[in-house]
């Protein structure tokens, strides 16, 4: 197999780093022509997928976390070279939805018998995104992360970041346009969905699925911190069973806010400017999975 294996030594936490020297001496005793390039940054890996693609390469082996993945996949969609994951990440939410093995070694090992597949991808803008787009506490929890509180707390810093925002979050007004309704609401956190996790495993809905053509709308409007933080702490139920107070499933929505707004992307934060239009693009990325591979983890909301 003919194969560029892409390495983001930012990914993770200190001292899980996964350097091409860890998988090249495995992948060469299998025959495998592979081409390894480390980079940071998030455009570079969107254009090296690219042209990878262009260049006729079968798979992109992303050795990553999810803000890796986010750009690898914008530049492998609507083209036939498929996304092999390595999960170096902190949440690996993808790796977490497809039954991929969080463990990079053994996640390798499933490589190289492993199947293609087609999943969804949400698009917001023009821009793709796999996982979750959302506006609100988690946007803004997510610019309070520190690196230290990653190598301490792991997937946990969100989780603590997202209950400190709760005390402070002004409410969101926006207008929900769907093809039903438009809605004005407002809400502490708006999520749109094309996978099944985010944030190092919270569930977004019990129905939600990569490959089901559909976005999974959550909205949680205002009230008491308190009972926000008992409802969090719930066990069972995805964030629509336990914090949505309006939940959709539909192809496409339109979100308009007044002025630039914070969109936590795939666990990448970005501000941008209304309207915000989401759809879903069914079948558009090719996935390699372990032909024998265990079930989607449920995730801990």
């Amino acid at each position: 197999m003919h194969v560029l294996l892409l390495t983001n030594p930012q990914a993770g936490l200190a001292g899980s780093a996964c350097p091409a020297e860890r998988f090249l001496p495995v992948m060469a005793a299998w025959g495998w022509q592979v081409v390894t390039r480390p980079t940071s940054s998030g455009p570079r890996l969107t254009a090296m997928a690219y042209q990878a693609a262009q260049d006729g390469f079968e798979a992109v082996i992303a050795a990553g976390g999810d803000g890796t993945l986010h750009h690898i996949a914008n530049g492998l969609a609507g083209t036939r070279t498929a996304l092999g994951i390595l999960p170096c990440g902190t949440a690996n939410d993808l790796a977490r939805t497809l039954g991929i093995p969080l463990d990079p070694d053994a996640a390798l090992l499933a490589l190289r018998d492993a199947q293609r597949h087609t999943i969804d991808l949400g698009s917001l803008n023009g821009h793709y995104f796999l996982n979750v787009a959302a506006l609100g506490v988690s946007a803004e929890a997510s610019t309070m992360i520190t690196p230290a509180q990653k190598r301490r707390l792991g997937q946990g810093a969100y989780y603590w970041n997202a209950i400190k925002r709760l005390f402070r979050q002004q409410r969101l007004r926006i207008r929900l346009i769907t093809p039903q309704a438009t809605e004005r609401l407002d809400v502490y956190q708006i999520s749109v969905a094309n996978g099944r996790l985010f944030g190092g495993g919270w569930r977004i809905s019990a129905e939600a699925a990569v490959d089901d053509r559909l976005l999974d709308v959550v909205a949680v409007e205002p009230t008491g911190p308190l009972a926000l933080v008992c409802r969090m702490l719930r066990q069972r139920g995805g964030m629509a069973e336990r914090l949505g107070s309006r939940a959709y499933r539909l192809p496409s929505c339109r979100i308009e806010v007044d002025g630039p707004v914070l969109v936590n992307v795939d666990g990448e934060t970005f501000t941008l400017l209304p309207p915000l239009e989401f759809q879903v693009v069914p079948d558009a990325l090719s996935v390699l999975l372990p032909s024998k591979k265990p079930a989607p983890e449920a995730g801990a909301g």
